[in-house]
């Protein structure tokens, strides 16, 4: 060691150091990416089940309104129920 210069003895501790360095981007660029992708995997699941739910909700009330009967669905019935009348006269 005493015939060598004092960059040489540095460089092992300043190559570590950088090492390190590398390591912890390394460490910050997966952990922002795998972030980035559990977001984005969050936003699309929570997003395909608010439009399953907009979508299945007034599916579900168009179903239950044939049962209940509302002024709408009563006129329907009676408009089913009455016969066609022809409008020709020599029929």
């Amino acid at each position: 060691m005493l015939g060598m210069p004092q960059e040489a003895l540095f460089m092992p501790y300043r190559l570590l150091q950088e090492l390190r360095e590398l390591n912890q981007a390394l460490a910050s660029y997966i952990a922002s990416s795998a972030a980035m992708e559990v977001s984005k995997l969050a936003i699309q699941k929570f997003m395909y089940t608010g439009l399953v739910a907009a979508v299945a909700a007034p599916m579900v009330l168009a179903s239950f309104s044939s049962v209940i009967d509302t002024p709408w669905g009563v006129a329907l019935n009676r408009a089913v129920k009455v016969p066609v009348l022809s409008l020709n006269p020599k029929a």
